[in-house]
């Protein structure tokens, strides 16, 4: 009814996307693959990052359905990556110089919640706030930026790291 009554652009829903027994959005979305709501491109899997890995895609009742994970975290990441520069406008990302030594996990980029320090000697540093989880959105307030650890690397005090502005 919403999509019929609003006519939206767009749907973007976050979180029962997973491939768990019971996420409902994952679920009604594959199964509008066949019928008057076909959606020939549903698609639903796993991006090599972390917070954030589950996405999806898919079309209902023709409109396009954007689908992210259900942490806060992962959700503000994933809608920073990938939804609001499609669907609005968002500064540029940019290089900063890493304010303490981190080491990235393997097999997939980490981004990190971060503040952004534009220095005197024009040089800008990221700090690192709190931890990497996904559920541990009161340390996402106070970020300015998502600080890319890619993955596996070892950086040091000084490192470039690319910072995208929140």
């Amino acid at each position: 009814d919403a999509i019929e009554n609003r006519q939206p652009d767009v749907v973007v829903t976050s979180g029962g996307i997973s491939a768990g027994k019971f996420e409902v959005v994952r679920q009604v979305l594959e199964s509008s693959d066949s019928g008057a709501n076909a959606s020939a491109a549903a698609w639903f899997g796993h991006v090599d990052q972390q917070p954030g890995g589950p996405q999806g895609c898919a079309v209902f009742n023709g409109v396009p359905v954007i689908c992210l994970p259900g942490n806060p975290v992962s959700t503000l990441v994933s809608f920073r990556l990938f939804v609001a520069p499609v669907l609005g406008h968002v500064p540029p990302d940019s290089w900063a110089q890493l304010g303490e030594a981190t080491t990235g996990i393997a097999g997939r980029d980490q981004f990190r919640r971060g503040r952004v320090e534009f220095c005197s000697d024009g040089s800008t540093v990221a700090h690192i706030i709190g931890g990497s989880g996904s559920h541990l959105i009161t340390q996402a307030v106070e970020a300015t930026h998502l600080i890319r650890i890619p993955a596996g690397a070892q950086l040091g005090i000084g490192s470039a790291v690319q910072v995208y502005p929140l």
